[in-house]
């Protein structure tokens, strides 16, 4: 069992967490963003977070036109994630909204069952180097600004989504993203 603390709240991350694969999407800590998904494993994967302790680790293919990725077709590192909504849709899609919560690298893959669970590293966050990495941060985040103003298919709610999590601690994870 890993035990992480986070703005006050203790998480207990088990030693295997179901797995599941995004296409087209990363998920970084302190982001909150709703997801559709519909494959069969991820679903069972969700269902099995949610009956335990709503903890999933969520990591990119390489190709999103995998349809039924296996560890090979992953990146090895993700997001801890914990599901704060679950919709079920009339076609057996879901509709989850998730929390990240901390960087982890896959350690080893296990398909059990319906779904592939994963056992998960913590990932140390990088620290801030002072002034520079603020500069760099405020600069990558107005770029991003007067994208999405320029863009008008990129919807204004996503900016303060990006301000919110330059404000946390891991505000490098915003000059990753660019």
């Amino acid at each position: 069992m890993i035990r992480l603390e986070r703005d006050g709240e203790v998480f207990e991350i088990r030693d295997r967490i179901p797995l599941l694969p995004l296409r087209d999407v990363v998920i970084y800590p302190y982001m909150t963003i709703p997801l559709l998904v519909g494959r069969i494993p991820s679903v069972n994967a969700i269902e099995a977070a949610v009956q335990k302790d709503r903890v999933l680790f969520v990591l990119a293919q390489r190709r999103p036109d995998v349809p039924d990725p296996v560890s090979k077709d992953l990146y090895r590192v993700g997001t801890v994630v914990r599901v704060l909504q679950l919709f079920r849709l009339p076609d057996g899609t879901l509709r989850v909204l998730v929390e990240g919560l901390t960087r982890a690298e896959a350690k080893r893959f296990q398909w059990s069952h319906d779904y592939f669970m994963v056992q998960v590293a913590l990932t140390p966050d990088p620290e801030g180097t002072g002034p520079e990495h603020e500069a760099l941060t405020r600069h990558a985040l107005q770029l991003f600004h007067d994208y999405v103003h320029l863009n008008r298919r990129i919807p204004d709610e996503v900016v303060p989504t990006t301000t919110a999590i330059a404000d946390r601690p891991l505000g490098s994870c915003v000059t990753a993203f660019f």
